[in-house]
């Protein structure tokens, strides 16, 4: 559960749970290292056997977590570009001894306007869906 789910649980849910009689919530706490060294040597072994010629990024996180290991310049998705020109385009990086092309785009939950997510992703992604992407699965 992240600080959002968290406030939104003690705003909404808790006057209702104590009022009707609910269960206590039990999603945990979103850790504080979503991904150490060891858990990235685990996805860039998998990513390596998988012998996949693109990595699709969803988000921040796994930049943060996981790309910013090999590409300091990275933490984010804004890195990669926020506007309708630059997003969601293929980037050619060196991930453990290979090159790989990795697409970043935003998360499900901002496509689809889940809870807490930013109107401008959500209208860059949607003119990258009807622009952009039909012509990468060519």
């Amino acid at each position: 559960m992240n600080p959002h789910q968290e406030n939104a649980i003690r705003e909404h849910y808790e006057p209702l749970r104590k009022k009707h009689g609910l269960p206590l919530p039990s999603a945990p706490p979103v850790p504080e290292i979503l991904a150490d060294a060891s858990r990235q040597e685990a996805l860039l072994d998998e990513l390596m056997k998988s012998r996949a010629e693109i990595l699709i990024l969803l988000g921040d996180q796994p930049i943060r977590w996981f790309l910013n290991r090999w590409d300091p310049s990275r933490e984010r998705l804004g890195d990669f570009g926020t506007d309708a020109g630059s997003y969601g385009r293929l980037h050619n990086v060196s991930i453990g001894k290979r090159r790989i092309r990795v697409l970043p785009v935003v998360h499900p939950h901002q496509a689809a306007r889940l809870g807490y997510y930013s109107r401008d992703w959500y209208v860059v992604h949607k003119e990258w869906c009807n622009r952009v992407a039909p012509q990468l699965l060519r």
